[in-house]
């Protein structure tokens, strides 16, 4: 029963649309989850003012990976007493980088 809960918060938490400000378009987590990697290797953390939610995009899908790396190991792990903890570790993980994603449209569209 855990684990279809958590294939399934990792499909949904995969799904999540992210407009990107100053009319850039959508995408989904997973897109800038994959795009995140790279993007940090080569320019490192940049934050800007003007458009903090953007610049911090790459951040926050970062965050999101590795909550859900986390989430998929434990899937795969037989000790039972360390998962319970390292399955609310990912999960807070995921909702951590979803409120940072919906706090910031909020306070870019007021």
């Amino acid at each position: 029963m855990i684990k279809k809960a958590i294939i399934l918060t990792l499909i949904l938490n995969s799904i999540i649309l992210i407009g990107v400000p100053a009319g850039h378009g959508y995408g989904i987590m997973i897109m800038f989850e994959v795009i995140s990697i790279p993007m940090l290797i080569k320019n490192g953390f940049d934050f800007q003012k003007e458009y903090p939610i953007e610049s911090s995009l790459f951040l926050i899908a970062l965050i999101s990976l590795i909550g859900k790396l986390i989430s998929v190991a434990i899937l795969f792990s037989k000790n039972i007493l360390n998962k319970q903890k390292w399955i609310y570790i990912g999960l807070i993980l995921m909702l951590i980088s979803f409120l940072i994603v919906c706090f910031g449209a909020w306070n870019y569209d007021n």
